[in-house]
């Protein structure tokens, strides 16, 4: 009984994020024109799964980075480059991103 209870909260919570998730992607549509991206609401439904892969990658990049740039002489810059083509390659998506989330202040290129 229980675990029916939790599932249809569940549900009525995703619903709601879907709602917020229509109004927040007209008006990420409309007002970043300087995006190249086109934004749907189910962008601001997270996915359970999805977001599990995502958490292990930024731990995996922090960890990643933050190792080579103790033990290297590499700038930060060639750490990353070298850290994306590597994830790119093994097939994980959206690393680039991933990376901004990580490190948001640091600044990559000069």
């Amino acid at each position: 009984m229980f675990i029916a209870l939790l599932k249809r909260k569940q549900a009525r919570f995703r619903e709601q994020l879907y709602l917020a998730g229509i109004t927040a992607s007209m008006v990420a549509n409309v007002a970043g024109k300087s995006s190249t991206k086109t934004w749907t609401p189910w962008d601001f439904v997270p996915n359970a799964k999805d977001t599990e892969i995502r958490e292990k990658l930024k731990q995996h990049i922090m960890a990643a980075v933050t190792v080579a740039s103790a033990f290297t002489n590499q700038d930060v810059s060639e750490i990353r480059e070298t850290l994306v083509a590597r994830l790119n390659k093994q097939g994980f998506q959206d690393v680039e991103e991933i990376f901004e989330e990580t490190f948001p202040n640091w600044k990559w290129k000069e």
